[in-house]
């Protein structure tokens, strides 16, 4: 049997965490990241609003989070003002899913 066999988490990544910790700044971060995916689906943010929002989100998360959000999507890709916003919705989507505990259930990409 699974150690994680049985668990309920809820994957509305617009319910905050229950832990007050994971819960820290999570309803902001989430209405960051709908921006971003807005962004991402259709016409994007201009460099100047994306550069607002991003210092928010980075201001917003723990400092061991912080890292993981700044990280190039791929080592391989190179990041320019288009492709630096799918890297951040990527990160912040990972980051969400850890404070909700989904991100033990995924394999790990490394990434």
């Amino acid at each position: 049997m699974d150690e994680n066999e049985g668990e309920r988490i809820n994957m509305d990544l617009a319910t905050p965490p229950e832990g007050a910790d994971d819960a820290a700044h999570y309803p902001e971060l989430h209405a960051a990241l709908v921006r971003l995916n807005q962004s991402i689906s259709g016409e994007r943010m201009p460099k100047a609003a994306f550069e607002q929002l991003d210092a928010e989100i980075q201001s917003l998360l723990r400092p061991e989070e912080v890292d993981r959000y700044l990280k190039p999507l791929r080592p391989h890709i190179e990041t320019d003002d288009h492709t630096v916003q799918y890297a951040r919705h990527f990160h912040l989507t990972k980051i969400l899913w850890a404070r909700k505990g989904l991100e033990k259930f995924m394999k790990d990409t490394g990434y």
